[in-house]
């Protein structure tokens, strides 16, 4: 298992993608830290997610992460799945990060996935000019979804 960098070099010609019937992306809203919590627990077998995981990986205030942090709920509302387009060193820098997909084992393999990275890099493209993403080489799926996107290896 290694690091991947990979890169969208601009943010024009997304695809555009829907959610599967009876699913909804929506925005961040306070409280939504547990959520983000259990879905990324559940979902990634690589990493260790404690409490405080989601307030080191979203330094700053709640406007932003309303902004920049998304779920999919499932068709009874529930949240499913998650994604962030972030930024690296500073929001107005012009290179924004997809941070941290993650869709629950039950739920994968329905587009979901899919459906969060074109809402993300859609959102992202109002604020960047291009785009990185870190991920594993043990994770083939997420490689062949960043690289459907337009994302290559650095």
């Amino acid at each position: 298992m290694s690091d991947v960098w990979m890169e969208r070099p601009n943010l024009k010609g997304l695809p555009v993608v829907n959610c599967p019937a009876g699913y909804r992306i929506r925005t961040y809203r306070r409280g939504d830290a547990a959520a983000w919590t259990d879905i990324q627990r559940e979902a990634d077998r690589l990493n260790v997610f404690s409490d405080r995981t989601f307030a080191d990986q979203f330094p700053g205030d709640e406007l932003t992460r309303q902004e920049r942090i998304f779920f999919v709920e499932d068709p009874a509302g529930l949240p499913v799945g998650t994604v962030a387009a972030w930024y690296l060193d500073a929001p107005s820098d012009p290179c924004g990060v997809i941070h941290w997909l993650a869709v629950l084992p039950a739920q994968q393999r329905k587009g979901l996935g899919r459906a969060l990275m074109a809402h993300a890099l859609t959102v992202m493209a109002t604020m960047h000019q291009r785009a990185v993403l870190s991920t594993d080489s043990a994770r083939p799926e997420a490689l062949a979804l960043y690289r459907s996107f337009g994302f290559a290896p650095r």
